[in-house]
């Protein structure tokens, strides 16, 4: 739950340590939710690498890009979903470099 809390909204771990104590009625301390949170990076890491491959080779992809602050920095959340999957990657860029690194050789003209 902190996983998806923590990466739902960009909310800060103060903000997932309130909302998993009401939504439980359990006390947590932030270091326990951080470290459950650094757990589940490396899990992660191969589905969600799978999803990123499986949506390139669709026939028909949607991607968007919104403005994203990373520690104060302007970066841009691109996105790329079909029906049956969703794909998230921050970006330093909104160009056609970032567009090329997230979908790779799938079917764009420009």
């Amino acid at each position: 739950m902190t996983c998806t809390l923590k990466g739902t909204k960009t909310q800060r771990l103060k903000r997932v340590f309130i909302g998993a104590t009401q939504a439980l009625i359990l006390k947590f301390s932030l270091g326990a939710i951080s470290e459950a949170q650094g757990k589940m990076n490396a899990p992660m890491v191969e589905p969600y690498q799978a999803i990123g491959k499986y949506l390139r080779f669709q026939d028909v992809l949607h991607a968007d890009e919104t403005r994203h602050f990373r520690n104060s920095r302007l970066c841009w959340l691109w996105v790329i979903a079909t029906t049956q999957a969703v794909y998230f990657v921050v970006h330093l860029s909104r160009g056609k470099g970032a567009v090329n690194e997230l979908i790779g050789g799938f079917g764009v003209c420009w």
